[in-house]
């Protein structure tokens, strides 16, 4: 399970490390900022599900231990945090982006600690989760790096 969730964080990493790389340039590459917003998007989709269709059941059933009640809290906080994400590119379409790159380049910077610390959370509830239910974490499974510069999404 936890392996499964750190692929789709690695998913969202990369391309968070994309973009990163994209946002030092002195202009946007409109086509390229595009695609890996679109990458963005669709590998959160794919995490959300699992969460929902995975994570959050087990979590659920576990309500009354430590874990289970802190894996539903982060399920509880999700409306906001998406708020935050769904505000910010209606925002920053592509036309406000190519009129205002430095705008673009220090809002984007901004949200980043957001989403890095929302995906900390989760693989941090998860493993706590799965101790909670005497399912130990694999020894060669280290965490994922949330560290916000360009190296976002190695191990720690």
């Amino acid at each position: 399970m936890l392996s499964e969730l750190q692929a789709f964080h690695g998913d969202i990493l990369k391309a968070m490390r994309v973009h990163y790389t994209l946002c030092q340039s002195v202009t946007p590459d409109r086509t390229a900022l595009s695609a890996v917003r679109w990458q963005m998007a669709q590998a959160g989709r794919v995490r959300m599900q699992f969460l929902n269709d995975v994570v959050f059941p087990i979590a659920e059933q576990h309500a009354d231990s430590p874990s289970g009640t802190a894996m539903l809290a982060l399920r509880a906080a999700i409306p906001a945090y998406r708020q935050k994400i769904s505000a910010f590119v209606a925002i920053w379409s592509a036309n406000a982006i190519a009129a205002d790159w430095d705008g673009y380049r220090a809002a984007a910077l901004g949200l980043r600690p957001t989403i890095l610390q929302f995906l900390r959370n989760e693989e941090t509830h998860l493993r706590a989760l799965m101790a909670d239910l005497g399912s130990p974490v694999p020894a060669n499974l280290p965490s994922l790096s949330y560290a916000t510069g360009p190296g976002i999404g190695a191990t720690a």
